[in-house]
């Protein structure tokens, strides 16, 4: 039973094997077929291929014979143009040879004309002449009929003759006159030809001389104006170098009052001093003078005033911010420190350097100083503003020579800029740098008074401050 089994399987398995391989020989005959057909489609689409290539290249080659025909239709219409364009200007220069030969000929048609009017005029007033002589030679002709055959002959002296003789010397003696008239009327003629000539040319140069004469005398006009803009332009030089040199000698003459005011003896003797030292001389005095004011005036408020508190709108802070202006002679440190509080209070923010650079601008109580502010050709800052009206402020104090209490009030990076401790390294040349007025004479001092350890109004300055602190 096993073994009927076994063969029943193997009987099974063997007809699913010859099944299945049916299957796939069918399958594969299929896509044999399948490929078979493809490969005659593709055989088919590249037989198409090869005609339309076939067709495009013969086109190809249609179009390249169209393309030379047509170039040569162009050069042959280029060249025929070229033609009748060579034609067309020897037809022209031939019409302009003939109008001009026309006009020559005309001309001369003209002369002659003229000329056969003068030789019928002539011929009349000869044929009038012979007209009237002809009874003469009648009468003549008559007498020679009737005189003799010898008479000619005759040796006898005949009185005919002389007359003869005569007549032939003045007919020739006529002639030549008339040859010379002629020539004489052609001579004049020539010479009257050669007038309207030099007349002509005469009056081609008088108008190239006017013209001339014109565009000179217009350089004239134009020399003469730059003339008198130049000496305008001189005159004003002159006044503006006065003024200068004006200026210059009231400065110079309030800067040595005030080196006299303002001396200091670490700098030697005022003889010896140029400008630039002595404007430093001052410069370190007044500023010492203003830190000292302001650190006393500091400590005295410190002591005596009582902080409070109120409670202000924002607008009304900001109304009194807007409306804060310059009081005339108050220094412009004062009026930004004023500024500043007030904007402290009113919360701008970011915007408080801009507000405080507009209120300044607009309130500034010298409109020399606003103008210059607001022509001033870079980007204006607060620190450029602060700067240049206290600039404006020094020269204007300095040219009326007013007296030293009038720089009491000063920018605090200047006070810190003298007032740096030895001790502090490099931090004292970074504040010393910030200050407006760099000279190198100034640096020199001070690397100079740090060696030292310090000028002698700076050391007192600092025993000063050490008593006030200790009281």
């Amino acid at each position: 039973m096993e073994k009927c089994e076994l063969s029943k399987q193997e009987l099974s398995s063997k007809g699913l094997e010859a099944g299945v391989s049916t299957l796939q020989k069918i399958l594969v005959l299929k896509k044999q077929a399948e490929l078979e057909e493809v490969d005659k489609r593709l055989a088919l689409k590249q037989l198409e291929f090869k005609n339309s290539v076939e067709a495009l290249a013969q086109q190809r080659s249609e179009l390249e014979i169209k393309l030379q025909q047509t170039k040569e239709r162009v050069l042959k219409f280029e060249k025929f143009v070229g033609e009748n364009e060579v034609k067309r200007r020897r037809a022209l220069k031939n019409c302009e040879t003939s109008r001009e030969q026309n006009i020559m000929k005309q001309r001369k048609i003209e002369e002659l004309t003229e000329e056969l009017k003068q030789l019928r005029t002539r011929k009349k007033v000869l044929k009038d002449r012979v007209e009237k002589y002809k009874i003469y030679e009648d009468y003549l002709m008559n007498t020679l009929d009737r005189l003799p055959n010898n008479y000619v002959n005759d040796e006898s002296e005949s009185l005919v003759m002389p007359i003869i003789r005569r007549h032939e010397t003045l007919s020739f003696t006529y002639q030549e006159l008339l040859q010379r008239l002629m020539r004489m009327e052609e001579r004049v003629e020539q010479r009257q030809r050669q007038l309207l000539n030099l007349k002509e040319e005469h009056s081609i140069k008088k108008l190239m001389a006017n013209k001339e004469l014109l565009e000179l005398q217009s350089e004239l006009e134009t020399l003469k104006e730059k003339n008198k803009q130049a000496e305008v332009n001189l005159t004003t030089e002159q006044g503006l170098s006065r003024q200068k040199v004006t200026e210059v000698g009231r400065l110079l003459m309030s800067i040595n009052n005030l080196a006299e005011q303002c001396y200091l003896p670490a700098y030697g003797p005022l003889e010896s001093m140029d400008v630039l030292t002595m404007m430093d001389m001052v410069k370190e005095y007044i500023l010492d003078k203003a830190d000292t004011e302001r650190r006393a005036r500091r400590l005295m408020e410190s002591g005596s005033a009582v902080t409070s508190t109120t409670a202000e709108s924002v607008t009304v802070r900001h109304i009194q911010f807007c409306q804060h202006r310059q009081r005339l002679g108050e220094p412009v440190t004062t009026f930004v420190d004023e500024l500043r509080r007030l904007a402290r209070v009113c919360g701008f923010g970011r915007l408080e350097k801009e507000m405080i650079q507009d209120q300044l601008v607009e309130h500034v109580c010298s409109e020399a100083v606003q103008s210059r502010l607001l022509d001033y050709p870079g980007e204006l800052t607060l620190a450029t503003a602060i700067e240049l009206t206290q600039w404006f402020e020094a020269a204007e104090i300095i040219v009326r020579g007013l007296p030293e209490r009038a720089f009491l009030s000063e920018d605090e990076s200047r006070a810190k800029a003298l007032s740096w401790d030895p001790d502090d390294g490099d931090a004292g040349e970074d504040v010393y740098a910030s200050v407006t007025w760099r000279h190198p004479n100034e640096l020199r001092r001070v690397e100079e008074m740090k060696r030292r350890g310090g000028s002698p109004e700076v050391k007192r300055r600092r025993r000063l401050e050490k008593d006030l602190s200790k009281d």
